[in-house]
């Protein structure tokens, strides 16, 4: 039989290992170590001489079941019009074919996945990459690798076809991965800025609309018949998605219907069953949302936590199979602020109410709430962020004179990129004291006393009027005595 000059001396279908110019940050995985099966397609003798590594008395081989395989050639419609293997009743006769397609081609891939499909499980025989010894023939190379549940960033070969060379052959292990980013926006809304700062934590207030986004770069897709992705977010509890909040974009395309999102309060995930039909290799697609940060946030060093991954298609062998990236994780901060009302002497003092104001991108002072201290002489307001603020006495306690707006500026720092982002200091300015576990900001407020003034009817006085009285009485008495003697007489 005429020598068989196979599609080169070694034909991958898998296009992750050719030289694509894909610009974005999918990661390479490195699939050293992987396990793989061979399946011999075609078997046939080889002159050792002939470095082209041609295959003559091509016959089929005992990995694949050949009347089922042939059957499926025929009926494909993946390999044009007309299908060349329509009339094919023989293995030399496919491979004569096969020939004339181009490594790496759609044709190529096509053939690849209908020998996978009709491949002999129990003819596998086990390889190692640039290390075995096989019969002479042309083979499906299959990675059959096992992964941990919780691996991470797993991905398979696509299935290989490989000719020998002198019973050997290499396996190039490239592949490319899908990656996930989380971030939370970070904004002082004391301060007029276009500036968004896309950071690993930020601080925030109760009540506020926390926005986050996650960046999805796609690895390469050109050997999946379809490419699934779900992006997988959970909120700590004491943040609450705000339904409908969602974006999705490619670019600035906006593909937020291509994807079933559904939540509850803590958990988001957003799947779509081919991302191949908007979306090429590489690119990027984003997701927004918004989160309100409770009134039950834990306030200080603890913040609030939000982790997200991505759940991907990591087997162009298996449509069913996935694999996920690493968790990525924002965190979420607020703080407390409480202030003592006391005297000159440093003691309590009731009777007062303040308000907290605090001042907006614009310059104007909202109001961020009024706590009263009828009986109580401790006031706080907790779940704030950095800003400007304002203390601003309401109700002055009787007796005391009213004091001045007191001006005040929190700030923080908290690491803005790290895997495990903390809270690392936080001040208020002078006059008070910091504990940070807590995030708790604490400063005294004084009061000074009214004065007494003189007044006229005052002791000096009183006593003249008693002094007078007395003088007046001793008269009176003085007379009735005089006349009491005159009569007598």
């Amino acid at each position: 039989m005429k020598k068989f000059k196979t599609v080169l001396a070694m034909i991958l279908v898998f296009a992750m290992f050719a030289a694509l110019s894909i610009t974005a940050s999918a990661e390479t995985a490195n699939l050293d170590g992987h396990l793989y099966k061979a399946f011999q397609i075609f078997s046939g003798s080889q002159n050792e001489e002939d470095t082209s590594g041609a295959l003559g008395s091509v016959k089929w081989g005992d990995g694949i079941q050949d009347a089922d395989f042939l059957t499926a050639l025929k009926s494909s419609d993946a390999f044009g019009s007309p299908n060349p293997f329509v009339h094919d009743d023989t293995a030399a006769q496919v491979a004569r074919h096969l020939e004339v397609f181009e490594n790496d081609s759609d044709a190529l891939i096509a053939f690849s996945k209908l020998a996978y499909e009709y491949r002999v499980l129990s003819a596998g025989i086990d390889c190692v990459d640039g290390d075995t010894s096989l019969p002479a023939g042309y083979y499906l190379v299959v990675d059959v690798t096992s992964f941990g549940a919780d691996e991470v960033n797993t991905v398979y070969n696509m299935a290989l076809l490989q000719q020998t060379r002198n019973g050997r052959f290499e396996i190039r292990n490239k592949a490319s991965v899908p990656t996930l980013i989380k971030k939370v926006k970070d904004i002082n809304d004391s301060q007029a800025s276009d500036e968004s700062l896309w950071q690993d934590s930020a601080d925030w207030d109760i009540g506020d609309n926390v926005v986050f986004r996650i960046t999805v770069t796609l690895g390469e897709m050109k050997n999946y018949d379809t490419y699934a992705i779900t992006i997988h977010d959970t909120l700590s509890d004491t943040l609450s998605y705000n339904r409908d909040s969602a974006v999705i974009k490619v670019g600035n395309t906006i593909v937020t219907d291509q994807f079933n999102i559904s939540a509850t309060n803590t958990n988001v995930t957003a799947s779509c069953s081919n991302v191949k039909a908007f979306a090429s290799d590489g690119d990027v697609i984003t997701m927004e949302y918004t989160a309100r940060l409770l009134g039950t946030a834990k306030i200080g060093t603890d913040g609030n936590d939000n982790t997200a991954y991505l759940e991907y298609s990591n087997n162009p062998n298996d449509s069913s199979s996935r694999g996920k990236t690493p968790e990525d994780l924002v965190r979420v901060f607020t703080y407390q602020l409480t202030l003592n009302k006391v005297d000159e002497e440093g003691n309590a003092l009731i009777g007062a109410s303040f308000e907290l104001q605090k001042k907006n991108a614009a310059g104007a002072w909202v109001s961020k709430g009024v706590v009263r201290g009828t009986t109580s002489t401790v006031f706080t307001w907790a779940g704030l962020d950095d800003g400007d603020y304002r203390i601003v006495e309401t109700v002055t306690p009787d007796g005391y004179n009213p004091i001045d707006p007191i001006e005040f500026t929190i700030t923080a720092d908290h690491d803005v990129e790290s895997d495990d982002p903390h809270l690392n200091s936080l001040s208020g300015g002078d006059g008070f004291t910091v504990e940070l576990s807590r995030g708790a900001l604490q400063a005294d407020i004084v009061n000074e006393g009214g004065v007494v003034l003189p007044e006229t009817g005052g002791e000096g006085t009183q006593m003249l009027y008693v002094f007078g009285a007395l003088l007046l009485l001793g008269g009176l008495v003085l007379i009735v005595t005089k006349k009491r003697v005159g009569d007598a007489a």
